[in-house]
């Protein structure tokens, strides 16, 4: 069964179309992930098929399911004008309820000589509210946040729930009218490790059909059958996991940067022959019938060659970063860490803790939201000293720090401003630190409090790159970023030499560049020796309580 079906549409904002000319269809049980570098035109899409905002498409047809029930969750709801939990879940139900109960009004007061029409109102008012949900939604819609992994009482406020429980509260809303499409707009974010397990067992299961944008690439894997891929206006859709999309995206570009190439070699031969022919033509007076038929016929060539070789194929622009320590380290020891006791705001998030980090490792540490991850790098990087004895760091070791909160040196100035507080840089060096990270020479204009979260990261990884240092502190270092760049700080990381900490929720990063993993447990670490996924197999069901 077809939920959406569309047949050549585009979509234009601007001078490039966000779409061009694309045919797609969703199926009834269909698992489809949406990916695209940031800016690609992801959400512009999802407005289109669902036809938010009044948004349609500038050519082409685009049709739906007649009584199509479609479910949308945002990356974090919209919570203006609500307070509590139930509040959030009964949003969508509230008009149906006041149009039911205006009709059971008009009802009990109406003319009985009318008594069939009012009969009928009322009966289609109920109709469209037990659609929405009816007088179960509220459990419903609890019950969905169980299945979620998440408990929360109805009048919870929505002030003091964090990212992660809004984004599953959100999710909730979403399916308590049972929609035939469920639509997800980055819907890992903000996601500790338990919730997003919790995710992927829900859409998995998910008795509709689901659509999702998201970076997440773990959770692409588990959940999807079909990936959808959108870049500089060109549509394409895979059958298979995130994975195999990846391998066949790439087999596909090389076949068509091949092509490209032989057909570019001979659109520029010809177009020599045409310079040779034009030439020798303005160089008579009156030239032979013959060179003119023959430029005439290489003009054609030409415009023919020209046609069927078209642009060069869209690549991914991922950061050009390179992480290269300028020092070796001499010590054996990166980071002790000696009966440390770690507490914040009187809540003890460890005690007597013990752990060892030599020269060269790369560990990840990773635990539930609020555990003190980021507090135990704070820690790091403000007392950590060869003097400390409880926090320990290596004598020649040169520290690089990411923040999840991002501190930048000039944080009223512009980007320039920033570089050049780093050391002594020219206006033409300090461009080219930043160019790499996709910034362009009008950027360096820009100020730092107007940057979104992944320019922010991606600034700071270009301070990363310059400063040289030998232990690396990231904290959440692939938040806000795209697949091509997250792909790229990857790659830098595997050839980085020095000793890597981070702290991240993306488990495909984590299983891709550490081999140890420090995970909050209580009040302690567990110590374990592989990656995310040999720990989340050992250890996981632990923190599922």
């Amino acid at each position: 069964m077809e939920l959406i079906t569309a047949n050549g549409i585009s979509l234009d904002f601007g001078a490039e179309p966000l779409l061009n000319r694309a045919s797609l269809r969703i199926l009834a049980q269909d698992r489809i992930g949406l990916v695209g570098p940031n800016g690609a035109g992801k959400t512009s899409l999802l407005k289109l098929l669902t036809r938010t905002d009044g948004l349609a498409p500038t050519q082409g047809s685009l049709t739906t399911m007649p009584g199509l029930r479609l479910g949308y969750a945002p990356q974090i709801p919209d919570t203006s004008g609500l307070a509590t939990v139930e509040d959030l879940i009964l949003r969508e139900l509230r008009p149906f309820q006041h149009r039911l109960a205006e009709a059971e009004h008009t009802l009990a007061e109406g003319d009985p000589d009318r008594m069939d029409a009012l009969l009928a109102r009322y009966q289609e008012a109920m109709d469209r509210f037990e659609q929405a949900g009816g007088y179960h939604a509220l459990d419903a819609g609890l019950a969905a946040l169980d299945r979620l992994g998440c408990r929360l009482p109805p009048h919870r406020r929505l002030d003091s729930l964090s990212g992660g429980q809004l984004s599953l509260l959100g999710i909730a809303a979403a399916v308590i009218h049972k929609p035939h499409l469920l639509i997800l707009d980055e819907p890992g974010n903000h996601l500790d490790f338990r919730g997003l397990s919790w995710l992927e067992g829900f859409l998995t299961n998910y008795p509709g059909a689901v659509l999702m944008v998201s970076h997440n690439r773990y959770l692409l894997d588990s959940v999807c059958t079909r990936i959808w891929h959108l870049q500089g206006g060109e549509f394409a859709a895979f059958t298979g996991s995130y994975t195999a999309f990846r391998a066949d995206l790439a087999r596909q570009r090389a076949d068509r940067e091949h092509e490209f190439r032989i057909q570019d070699r001979r659109a520029r031969d010809l177009e020599q022959r045409v310079k040779q022919l034009r030439s020798v033509a303005s160089s008579q007076y009156n030239p032979p019938a013959q060179v003119l038929a023959k430029l005439s016929a290489a003009k054609r060539k030409l415009s023919q060659a020209q046609e069927t070789r078209g642009t060069r194929p869209v690549q991914d622009h991922g950061l050009g970063l390179e992480l290269k320590a300028h020092q070796t380290s001499r010590a054996d020891i990166a980071i002790q860490g000696t009966n440390l006791d770690l507490e914040i705001a009187g809540l003890m998030l460890l005690r007597d803790a013990n752990f060892l980090i030599s020269s060269g490792e790369r560990v990840g540490i990773v635990g539930p939201n609020g555990c003190g991850k980021t507090t135990l790098l704070t820690k790091i990087m403000e007392q950590g000293s060869w003097d400390n004895p409880v926090l320990r760091i290596g004598p020649s070791m040169t520290l690089g720090y990411l923040s999840q909160i991002p501190v930048f040196n000039r944080p009223q100035g512009t980007i320039m401003d920033e570089i050049r507080s780093w050391g002594p840089l020219t206006m033409d060096q300090a461009f080219d630190l930043a160019k790499p990270f996709l910034f362009s020479y009008r950027d360096m204009d820009k100020p730092l409090g107007v940057l979104s979260g992944g320019e922010q990261n991606r600034l700071q990884f270009a301070r990363l790159m310059y400063s040289g240092a030998n232990l690396l502190i990231l904290d959440e270092p692939t938040n806000h970023m795209d697949i091509p760049s997250r792909e790229s700080i990857e790659a830098a990381l595997d050839g980085f030499t020095g000793t890597l900490v981070t702290v991240s929720h993306d488990r495909y990063f984590l299983d891709g560049v550490v081999s140890r993993i420090l995970a909050f447990y209580g009040d302690e670490l567990i110590d374990h020796p592989g990656g995310f996924s040999s720990w989340f197999d050992q250890w996981g069901e632990l923190y599922h309580d």
